[in-house]
């Protein structure tokens, strides 16, 4: 859903994931001096794959593509500071959860054990990059 609350189709995400994509090959041809093939291989992925991935064809798994990020050197850091969105007036229940937040919680609660430790792997890389960052 948007923040209108108007259920996103599938066709919208891929058209925006595209359009992300694309943008970033761009930006990673223009400032990164390294080839599409030798990102493939540096991520062990198949050249064809990683192609239809960069060209917005293919979703890569959220690993895949944060290791993507990383190693072009893309700023990453307004990932780790997202916020969820001021509530609209009277959009609070009564202990001033907006509905999102509750939806959110639930969704959180209803992951499974493989999923949980998906999401932990996620945030222990995230960790290590930027306490890598950091020393740099």
């Amino acid at each position: 859903m948007d923040i209108s609350g108007r259920l996103i189709t599938e066709e919208e995400i891929k058209a925006e994931f595209k359009e992300i994509m694309l943008c970033l090959k761009a930006e990673r041809n223009n400032k990164f001096p390294i080839k599409g093939k030798d990102l493939a291989e540096m991520l062990s992925k198949t050249v064809n794959y990683f192609s239809a991935v960069e060209n917005g064809n293919e979703f890569p798994s959220m690993k895949l593509f944060l290791s993507y990020l990383m190693l072009c050197n893309f700023d990453i850091t307004p990932l780790k500071s997202l916020k969820i969105q001021e509530n609209e007036q009277g959009d609070e229940d009564k202990v001033g959860l907006s509905s999102k937040r509750v939806e959110l919680i639930e969704t959180i609660l209803g992951l499974n054990e493989a999923q949980l430790g998906f999401l932990m792997e996620q945030a222990k890389i995230a960790k290590v990059f930027n306490l890598r960052q950091k020393k740099n």
